[in-house]
């Protein structure tokens, strides 16, 4: 009787569902307040020309204002060209092309091109369409930071009163760009009326018979212990990484209120994907209050939830908008479903179940979601307008690297994802427990049992360490002294005293009372070699110390005792498991300076004149006196589980039974011979870390990111010495550039011409597109012992380039990127030439790869008769015989099998060649009759 009533009323329960009137298409659309959205569409233009799309407000008509354009009348001045400006905007606002010119295109000026249009006759900073567009977005407050101080106000007061009625739009409509909570999508069967009747036919089913499909679920628990490190109460949102097409991402939220799982067009053009697989869709989704998204597109992408070893393994099916507010990705109830999540909003936790059947638990971030939440409140975030939206997204960046620094955890999503971390995060262990404030930074957790054994090391030698000046007692000067060697032909210079400003006298006085008290500088008298001091200002606003040694110098002799190559410590300390890094105390402090050298580095100051006890800083030798005694000290670990760059010094260790052992043997060299070490800058124990302006880990080896920041920070050069600053900040990231001569060459074409300076819009063009290159900078790695390196050649008009690459489990994986720009008679070689100059460029610049390994040179180019046989003539004999030196072999260019060379042989085209342009002839005739 019982089992009867039960489903007697799962009976009636299904039938009150299906009795349910469903809404009308028509019906929606009426009552929908999207009618007025038809005056925001986009013009359909016949040649897909560019104009500004009037969102938001409808054309007035009333007389004496054009239709469409209500902002004719304000004009402005900006502080920078049209062509920038719209190059800076173009993906910011939403703009559509103007109407096509009207001009017949055989009267116009073909050496003038206008990007705006797509056609030719006028330059783009001319374009008279392109400044009425831009004085529409200015005449609403949108391009502040390009008006000049000439021009009265923002633009929002003539905004502001040009609104009518005609422009007014309903306070009450969510904003159309805006994602908030999410209905609609591929949930509930999808968008389509069957798909959905199926969907709630299947609910009605289980109702109707009591019994659900079996779904096995394991039993999920949550303590007290799931907490972490949680402060409540709290009602912050539950924000996680996880792992997308194969790249961290950071900043997504977990929305048990979302019906699809959505994905920001911004950080899919992050996450590696093949554009061909995004899917077009013709239905919308809908936010809270009825507000209409119409996403751009879906995607299907890998998805991993949780850790290598715990992990869940989905293909997502991702909605593709243009903004997520703060987030990069929503997670909604398709995947959380997918993955059997259980989700704690208080603990700020999601429970999982693993691919292995395993329950498994992936924490939020309390800190970054509360501040992403608190700052998506503020009234001007997130606002009606792109400005206000752009703004938004500029302050969520800025805070977001804030936290990143202050927690060693957060990063944006496109540089956490390409990048490791600086020498990671880190644990502080206290040396000396009556001295607390003695500690030392290791990589690797006390509670591991590998790092208790390092803890219980480092306590064991903390003599090594200095945290005070004091506390050097300085090499022997048995082991090593500096001696000058000057020529003492030479007349000696006195340096007339400098005047500097009240703030650097009283920073060089500071200085040389420190210097006194701790014994490495003595008053000086009568001396014949004076220098002067030179203030260089800190980051932190304080000042740095040197001295001007130019003239002693000149004196002295160079010292020839060599300096390690930085690439190849860098290739043989990649690809180690655990690396510890040493930076020694004022490293040329420690060494002492000969006694009757010591009155040649006199210096003057207010405070009077002083000469150095130790090496200083400044000298021409010093480098290689500190190279010298690091080689001497180390020689019996240098090349086996130690390097060293004058006092930068790494431990490196491949074997985890040996780490400590060589950590050990380190220290206690460094005891035995008083070396000291400034615990402020190194760090035991990490599997990652910088070194000599480098990235390095177990994986190989990328570009630092602070340098890549600093190029992408740069603006576009207003003078020849702005130019000049460029190729010393690529010259650290050349390694990694890929065709960096073409990337280049318009670029540092502008400071050839011996007219006034002007950056053209072809240069621009090249530096946007090389700050675009510099966040896809590949990850290099070093080639082992014995394996054989291959060669791809390219070669365009104006330069040459090579990339040298390794072969791994079926992948392509760079080793090194070069490139030259060709000179004078090099731009008319010959393509053949051309190619053969390009490995012969290659095998200069990369000798040491040349001479220890076989290479193999992929190329579709004859190359091998003339570089193999020395019947050449000229160059090319030259170049044959330099190349027989090596073990080259010379194959048809394959398939690619890294991502890495798409772009290197994408670009790599035939050599272009001038087209013969039509000329009128003029002949000079003296009358002869022959």
């Amino acid at each position: 009787m019982v089992d009867a009533l039960d489903e007697a009323e799962s009976f009636i329960h299904a039938t009150e569902i299906f009795s349910v009137p469903k809404e009308s298409k028509g019906t929606m659309i009426a009552d929908h307040p999207q009618r007025k959205d038809k005056a925001d569409k986009k013009t359909n233009r016949p040649n897909g020309t560019w104009a500004i799309e009037k969102k938001g407000y409808q054309a007035n008509t009333s007389q004496g204002q054009k239709r469409g354009r209500p902002y004719d009348k304000e004009r402005f001045e900006y502080n920078t060209d049209l062509y920038t400006i719209l190059l800076d905007v173009s993906d910011r606002y939403k703009i559509d092309r103007p109407f096509p010119m009207k001009s017949p295109v055989e009267t116009r000026d073909s050496s003038l091109y206008c990007k705006f249009h797509c056609d030719v006759g006028h330059e783009t900073k001319d374009c008279k369409s392109l400044r009425r567009a831009l004085d529409g977005l200015a005449a609403k407050g949108f391009l502040k930071s390009y008006l000049s101080s000439s021009t009265g106000g923002s633009g929002k007061k003539f905004y502001k009163k040009s609104k009518s009625s005609s422009y007014r739009r309903d306070d009450n409509e969510t904003d159309p760009e805006i994602v908030a909570v999410i209905s609609g999508g591929l949930a509930a069967g999808g968008p389509t009326m069957r798909g959905q009747k199926d969907y709630a036919s299947r609910l009605g089913q289980v109702m109707l018979s009591g019994k659900a499909p079996m779904d096995h679920f394991p039993k999920v628990e949550i303590c007290e212990s799931d907490k972490g490190k949680i402060a409540t109460p709290h009602d912050d949102p539950l924000v996680i990484e996880l792992k997308v097409a194969n790249l961290k991402v950071r900043r997504i939220l977990v929305d048990t209120g979302s019906s699809s799982d959505i994905i920001s067009t911004t950080c899919l053009n992050r996450l590696e994907h093949d554009p061909k697989t995004i899917e077009k869709i013709h239905y919308p989704i809908f936010g809270f209050g009825g507000g209409i998204i119409h996403p751009r597109g879906i995607i299907t992408l890998p998805l991993r939830v949780g850790g290598r070893h715990q992990s869940k393994n989905l293909n997502v099916r991702f909605l593709i908008v243009k903004d997520l507010t703060a987030y990069n990705i929503i997670l909604g109830r398709p995947t959380l479903n997918q993955a059997k999540a259980v989700v704690v909003t208080h603990l700020m936790l999601m429970k999982y179940v693993c691919d292995k059947g395993q329950v498994d638990t992936i924490h939020g971030d309390q800190q970054l979601a509360r501040v992403f939440y608190l700052t998506t409140l503020s009234p001007e975030a997130w606002g009606k307008t792109d400005e206000a939206r752009a703004s938004s997204k500029r302050k969520l960046d800025e805070i977001e690297e804030k936290v990143k620094k202050e927690t060693f955890t957060i990063a944006t999503a496109h540089m956490e994802a390409r990048r490791p971390e600086p020498v990671g995060g880190h644990y502080e262990i206290i040396l000396d427990k009556a001295r607390p404030d003695r500690t030392v930074p290791v990589g690797v957790s006390p509670d591991d049992q590998l790092g208790a054994h390092l803890v219980t090391l480092l306590r064991e030698f903390p003599d090594i360490f200095a945290f005070a000046v004091e506390e050097m007692s300085g090499i022997d000067p048995s082991i090593a002294v500096h001696k000058l060697n000057g020529d003492e032909s030479l007349k000696p210079v006195r340096q007339k005293k400098r005047n500097h400003g009240e703030a650097r006298n009283k920073a060089a006085a500071e200085e040389v009372r420190k210097l006194l008290e701790v014994g490495f500088i003595r008053p000086s008298q009568y001396p014949d070699w004076v220098a002067n001091v030179v203030l260089v200002p800190k980051p932190n606003k304080s000042w740095r110390m040197c001295v001007d040694y130019t003239d002693l110098n000149k004196a002295c002799p160079k010292d020839s005792f060599p300096l390690p190559k930085i690439d190849r410590l860098v290739d043989s300390t990649a690809g180690h498991a655990m690396m510890s890094f040493m930076d020694a105390y004022s490293g040329f402090h420690q060494i002492p300076l000969w006694p009757e050298d010591q009155e040649k580095t006199s210096f003057v100051t207010e405070q009077g004149l002083y000469c150095y006890k130790v090496m200083p800083f400044g000298l021409k030798n010093a480098p290689a006196t500190f190279q010298r005694l690091v080689n001497t000290i180390f020689s019996n670990q240098l090349g086996r589980n130690i390097k060293a760059y004058i006092d930068d010094m790494i431990v490196k260790s491949k074997q985890r039974e040996e780490r400590l052992a060589d950590l050990r043997e380190t220290f206690e060299t460094l005891r035995k011979y008083q070396m000291r070490l400034n615990p402020k800058k190194c760090v035991f124990g990490v599997k990652t870390g910088k070194f000599l302006g480098f990235l390095i880990d177990e994986r190989g080896i990328e570009a630092n990111p602070d340098k890549v920041q600093a190029v992408i920070d740069m603006t576009s050069p207003k003078s020849v010495k702005e130019v000049q600053r460029l190729p010393g900040c690529l010259a650290a990231l050349g390694r990694f550039l890929s065709r960096a001569g073409d990337k280049c060459h318009y670029f540092f074409g502008t400071i050839k011409k011996k007219s006034k300076f002007e950056c053209s819009e072809s240069a621009k063009t090249t530096f946007v597109r090389l700050k675009e290159h510099l966040h896809t900078l590949p990850r290099l790695v070093s080639p082992l012992q014995g394996e054989t390196l291959y060669v791809y050649l390219a070669i365009s008009e104006w330069s040459l380039s090579a990339v040298l690459l390794t072969e791994r489990e079926g992948v392509q994986l760079p080793v090194y990127f070069v490139s030259h720009v060709l000179q004078n008679a090099e731009l008319r070689y010959p393509p053949i030439e051309k190619f053969a100059l390009a490995l012969f460029m290659a095998s200069k610049k990369l000798r040491p790869y040349f001479l220890a390994h076989k290479l193999v040179v992929y190329t579709d180019q004859p190359l091998k008769q003339p570089l193999t046989k020395l019947d050449a003539a000229g160059r090319m004999l030259k170049w044959a015989i330099e190349l027989n030196a090596f073990d080259i072999s010379y194959e048809p260019r394959k398939a690619i099998k890294g991502q890495a060379f798409v772009d290197f042989i994408a670009e790599m085209t035939r050599p272009t060649f001038e087209k013969n342009v039509a000329t009128r002839w003029t002949v000079y005739v003296d009358g002869s009759s022959t």
